[in-house]
Parts: C-alpha cells; structure tokens; sequence
C-alpha cells in the first residue's frame, strides 16, 4: 500500500511540474508566437499531461479500491461484486441486503447515478 501511495504521489508531482514547466515556457515566451493580435502557443502540452493525470487517476483508483474493500471486510462486509461486471454484480446485492439493511440500496442508486441526498427507495 506504501509503494502505491508513493506512485500516486509522484504522479501528482509529475502532473504539477509538466504544467509549471509549460506554463514558465508561456511565460518566457519560447514557445509563444506572435502574429498581430494573435497569440499562438507552439507546445502542446495535453497528451502527456492526459497520460500523467491518468495515471494519477489510476493509482488512486486502485487505492481507494483496495482500502474500501478491507474497510468492508473489517466490518464483515464482502463488497469485490462492485468491481465486477452488472450480471455478477446484481446477484450479489439480495445477500448484502439480507446483511446490511439499506446499505445497498443507497449505493446502488448512487452506482446508478443518484445524488447525494435523495432517498432511494422514494425517487
């Protein structure tokens, strides 16, 4: 878990310092060019910040993923089905109702695309 709370880290910090170096080059003006009213940056920067921010998100993702799953498991719940694909997942929720009450409700409206806040057995 260390190890991928590190990669996360490090992400995150490759993500701040490719944008602070792009913006410096703005800056400094060595990939600016200038035509009249025009202003035209020559350096795009979106392909490796979109593969940097992926990874971020990825190594987040997997964090959350696995600290969720044993904070489930510490409280007796085995809740992997939500990573699964719909049909094994819906097989799953009737046993973690039996278990849990409405727990499940409330996290499949919010799977489903539910809001905070709203009752799930009502809406």
């Amino acid at each position: 878990m260390i190890i991928t709370l590190m990669e996360i880290r490090d992400a995150a910090k490759d993500v701040a310092k490719a944008w602070k170096d792009h913006t410096r080059k703005i800056e400094e003006g060595s990939i600016v060019e200038r035509q009249g009213l025009n202003i035209r940056i020559t350096e795009n920067v979106d392909r490796q910040l979109g593969r940097l921010v992926g990874e971020f998100l990825s190594g987040a993702t997997r964090s959350f993923k696995g600290r969720m799953q044993q904070t489930a498991r510490m409280l007796g719940l085995e809740i992997g089905f939500l990573y699964q694909k719909q049909a094994a997942s819906s097989e799953a929720w009737p046993t973690l109702r039996r278990r849990t009450g409405r727990l499940p409700i409330i996290c499949a409206k919010l799977a489903n695309g539910g809001q905070p806040g709203q009752h799930p057995e009502r809406s």
